[in-house]
């Protein structure tokens, strides 16, 4: 009797919730707007990919039948590359801003041209849930690293070229992530934030998540620890038109 009880209540706050939604709501409505993503455990990190912020932007779509498309663009980082010396050969990686200053500091990087730049792209299936004035989702989807080198001298310096080619591979990879949001709604805004995972595939994903820790002396994290460490935070601010 109480589970009834509890489901009926849950019923009535879902359908209440949702007619106090404004009528465009239910609409074909576009979003636009601005994304922090940040991992909140970077320290603890196998991957070791994010220890700062990334900024971005985001386009939104939600159906009237709650289904939803999210794009996320976000910058990831610079990346510097130098010769052996007086050698036209590349170091066969490139360096951080940091490292590169580090062991290269007669250089002035506001002058150097031989670099690439590195970018997220999220292309996501949503499921929305509307609780007025709160707004939930689910969201899955591919994930896209991208890198790009300075066009003018990838064009005219064939070592260059070589050399980002081969450690790039052509500068695109193929992963995954899966987001779960949770957005204030006020019209015609929302922000909010999302907890959201990457991972190498979807098989990667579950297996991380629903298998115990195979070796707990590897920072390949399992389980609940994966769930705690691994993940990122991006907030977000959104306008939307219907």
């Amino acid at each position: 009797m109480k589970k009834i009880i509890v489901l009926l209540f849950f019923l009535f706050c879902f359908f209440t919730s949702i007619y106090a939604y404004p009528s465009y709501f239910f609409d074909d409505i576009f979003g636009i707007g601005l994304v922090i993503h940040s991992q909140v455990t970077s320290s603890e990190s196998s991957t070791g990919l994010f220890d700062r912020s990334l900024w971005g932007i985001t386009f939104r779509y939600k159906s009237p039948s709650f289904l939803g498309v999210l794009i996320d663009l976000l910058y990831f980082k610079k990346m510097y590359w130098t010769t052996y010396g007086a050698s036209p050969y590349f170091y066969p990686y490139p360096y951080s801003e940091a490292e590169f200053k580090s062991a290269f500091p007669s250089i002035n990087l506001s002058d150097w041209d031989y670099y690439h730049e590195e970018f997220f792209l999220h292309l996501d299936l949503a499921l929305y849930f509307p609780l007025y004035p709160f707004m939930c989702h689910f969201a899955i989807g591919p994930s896209f690293w991208l890198a790009g080198a300075n066009e003018d001298v990838y064009e005219s310096n064939a070592y260059f070229k070589i050399a980002f080619d081969e450690w790039y591979k052509g500068g695109f990879t193929v992963g995954f992530n899966t987001k779960l949001g949770f957005s204030l709604f006020l019209e015609p805004i929302s922000i909010g934030l999302e907890w959201n995972y990457m991972t190498k595939s979807v098989s990667e994903f579950f297996e991380r998540v629903f298998k115990d820790d195979p070796d707990y002396t590897d920072k390949k994290y399992y389980g609940i620890e994966y769930l705690k460490r691994m993940g990122y935070i991006e907030f977000f601010l959104i306008l939307w038109f219907s």
